[in-house]
């Protein structure tokens, strides 16, 4: 921390803005599931605190990370994604389908300029979230509309 105060410029409204008061603890379980309820997508919630992420430019990019200044991200990563989703395929009508797709979302952190020496504030794009999703079979979909139209 001592080198980010040293080396580069920033302002400490930002790092205040920022690192004021700690929203997310680490050690704290975010699973707020009620256990009576099963979810359609099994999900793994984590606590990320990344050193570097993709931002909205699709670039790489340092995130302020120290011991000092800590930023979290809660995520949810898909732990079977592209998989069915629970109990739905069996239910479903014919030529209908289901899939779980992990969602992103983007997140707000005080980053390190690529070229110049100073932080400043970018979007980074992190696991938001696993859905379940239900679709037709194209082929079979087109032959089911088909068929209805001759009617």
């Amino acid at each position: 921390s001592a080198t980010i105060k040293q080396e580069i410029d920033y302002s400490p409204i930002q790092f205040l803005e920022i690192f004021g008061t700690k929203d997310i603890d680490g050690r704290k379980s975010y699973i707020d599931d009620d256990l009576t309820e099963e979810r359609v997508c099994r999900r793994i919630p984590k606590v990320i605190y990344p050193q570097m992420a993709k931002n909205q430019a699709n670039q790489w990019i340092y995130v302020v990370n120290e011991v000092e200044y800590t930023q979290a991200v809660v995520a949810e990563i898909c732990e079977k994604e592209g998989k069915s989703c629970a109990y739905l395929d069996r239910n479903l009508p014919p030529g209908m389908y289901s899939r779980c797709r992990q969602k992103y979302s983007y997140k707000r952190l005080l980053a390190l300029h690529p070229t110049e020496k100073r932080t400043y504030s970018d979007k980074f794009k992190f696991p938001s979230c696993c859905a379940c999703y239900v679709k037709s079979n194209d082929i079979l979909g087109r032959s089911l509309k088909a068929g209805r139209r001759r009617h």
